[in-house]
């Protein structure tokens, strides 16, 4: 669409929920947050206008030398209290300092329903990039290279796992496609599965500035001695000097979306790169011998809780499940269960469930919940089993023995016994039946007569009365529903709008599980504007004629919480911007939960 302008990048529509009936004195903001940062970092310019309704502002585009804007997205807020209603409007642009020093944006006139308002000037201070970041990647000075973040231990022992994180720093002027994932070299070494989603932060190397792309993963060492640990990476891309020159109009929002541009010069050819981090050289220590028995294989740091039952009692010979949790930081994907010390004579135990739960996003850190099954096979006071684990501490370099035990004793109930079974009694010598000759008398007075039964005596009768009655009731209600959806013209426009809704929530729900960030917010919106027409009950309207949801609630009287209120207006601006093309950076919510608070309120 030809919409995507460079003016749209600097002006935003935005919608506020009513007029204002409080301080009408318009005033303007402007800062950067935060103010001060380090080359190779990113800020935020912030302008707001108090206390006025816009509908639509270009903002004329700043010029300051070694210092890039990008507009973000634009946010408004509406309060009302004692019955005043207090507006304000932010607009965010992301700033990229090219360089260190001292950047000040000055004021900036702005026309505002035919008025000129000011807005105030605003400083950054960019201090050199960090020390440390420039110890890590001394020496580099390509556009594409790979790097490893890491927090090596002093000494890496055999199974020990380290948090690590691959990097790969792009410069603004290369462009390209990645054709995988970061490849391990080498199987002496293990890595846990690297994510689709990279996260991505921006960097300045040497006056250059880079992209980062950055997958983190466990890294695991499988056997000991030297060994040597690095990754490598493929990329298709283009060389900076056979580019057309990139315009500001393209869209720049997408995580990887210098991987996304197409091949844009017929007259270049594209190149396949292979970019390998810095070889890594470790010494893997074996752990130390003799280990104790036994162990259960886990490195890293422990504690272990006290275990715990539900029951008070228990019965002998009947299961009760024991918990034991182990929570710390290590590799919890390759420890075994704690050891339950208990007298043979007294218990029975089965292997336990176990189930993780991760503290971030590598499972490096967490707990481990374990449920065991124990069956006691004696009744009285007896003691639960003791738990042990046993594991390598590698800050203190030595095997840490953990023992936890119940603080009470178990009061046991003897089993139930099953009940005697009732003896039989004596057996009754019957006399045997008369044998009757082959053509003997036949006796009348022993045959018996059945009485005649009518319909209504028999077993099923009512049964099937009740099957009848609920077909008949069945037809009428399909001859009803027929009825109306042939002849009754508001019954087919309400179903038309029902089954629109439906159609609706499932492509919303689509969008939400496929992260579609544009399909989302449109069926969003339809979804509430379809709600606010089967509110209203108004059977000559389309989806299309609600062109602003908040006026539409307010001319139909329905009062909505601030918090549901700002949800809404966020709503439909990130519809406005979906229509615009112009997401920056913008995801899906994480759930689903604040568009059906606000549905459940609207009905």
């Amino acid at each position: 669409m030809l919409l995507r302008k460079k003016y749209c990048q600097w002006g935003c529509v935005l919608f506020l929920c009513s007029q204002g009936l409080g301080n009408t004195d318009v005033a303007f903001e402007a800062t950067f947050h935060p103010s001060t940062i380090h080359l190779g970092e990113r800020t935020t310019w912030m302008v707001t206008a108090k206390n006025v309704i816009v509908r639509q502002v270009n903002f004329p585009q700043p010029r300051v030398d070694n210092l890039r804007l990008k507009y973000e997205s634009g946010t408004f807020n509406t309060q009302i209290i004692n019955g005043i209603s207090q507006q304000s409007t932010l607009w965010r642009f992301s700033a990229f300092p090219q360089s260190a020093g001292t950047f000040q944006i000055p004021e900036i006139n702005i026309d505002v329903q035919g008025q000129t308002y000011t807005i105030p000037s605003s400083t950054l201070t960019v201090l050199p990039a960090d020390a440390r970041m420039q110890q890590n990647t001394a020496g580099t000075s390509t556009p594409i290279f790979l790097h490893l973040e890491h927090k090596m231990p002093n000494t890496w022992y055999l199974g020990q796992s380290c948090p690590m994180e691959i990097q790969l720093l792009i410069a603004d002027d290369v462009r390209g496609q990645l054709t995988n994932l970061p490849q391990k070299n080498g199987d002496t070494f293990a890595t846990t599965h690297l994510t689709d989603a990279p996260e991505k932060t921006y960097k300045s190397i040497q006056g250059t500035n880079y992209q980062c792309i950055s997958w983190a993963t466990l890294v695991t060492p499988l056997k000991s001695g030297p060994q040597t640990l690095s990754f490598n990476l493929d990329l298709m891309i283009e060389q900076p000097s056979v580019l057309n020159p990139r315009l500001d109009d393209e869209d720049d929002n997408d995580l990887l979306s210098f991987f996304n541009h197409s091949f844009s010069s017929v007259f270049s050819q594209p190149k396949a790169l292979t970019v390998d981090t810095a070889p890594l050289k470790v010494v893997v220590q074996p752990l130390p011998t003799p280990q104790p028995q036994p162990f259960h294989q886990a490195i890293g740091y422990f504690q272990l809780a006290s275990p715990r039952i539900e029951e008070k009692e228990a019965i002998q010979d009947e299961p009760i499940t024991f918990h034991v949790t182990l929570q710390g930081s290590g590799n919890f994907e390759r420890i075994q269960e704690p050891t339950l010390i208990f007298d043979a004579g007294e218990w029975r135990t089965y292997l336990p469930k176990s189930n993780f739960e991760p503290s971030d996003r590598l499972g490096f850190t967490g707990k481990m919940h374990y449920e065991y099954l124990i069956v006691p096979l004696k009744s009285g006071e007896i003691e639960l089993p003791l738990v042990h684990f046993c594991y390598f501490d590698t800050t203190t370099q030595s095997y840490v023995h953990l023992k936890k035990a119940y603080p009470f004793k178990l009061n046991v109930k003897p089993p139930i016994k099953a009940s005697q079974a009732q003896t039989l009694p004596r057996e009754v010598k019957t006399s045997p039946e008369p044998s009757i000759p082959l053509f003997g008398k036949i006796i009348l007075q022993n045959i018996r007569w059945e009485n005649p039964q009518w319909l209504w005596q028999r077993t099923n009768f009512y049964l099937l009365q009740w099957i009848l009655v609920l077909i008949s009731l069945g037809l009428s209600f399909m001859g009803i529903r027929y009825h109306r959806r042939t002849y009754n013209k508001a019954y087919q426009l309400k179903m038309q709008h029902k089954i629109l809704y439906k159609k609706t929530e499932r492509a919303l729900k689509q969008a939400f599980n496929a992260r579609d960030v544009s399909a989302f917010y449109s069926c969003a919106y339809k979804i509430v504007s379809l709600t606010i027409l089967l509110k209203c009950k108004r059977q000559n309207i389309t989806v299309n004629e609600i062109d602003d949801l908040v006026t539409q609630l307010a001319n139909l009287g329905i009062q909505l919480p601030n918090e549901q209120l700002q949800y809404l207006q966020s709503l439909e601006q990130k519809y406005r911007q979906s229509q615009f093309g112009q997401f920056n950076d913008e995801q899906c919510p994480d759930s689903l939960q604040d568009l059906k608070d606000l549905l459940r309120a609207i009905k």
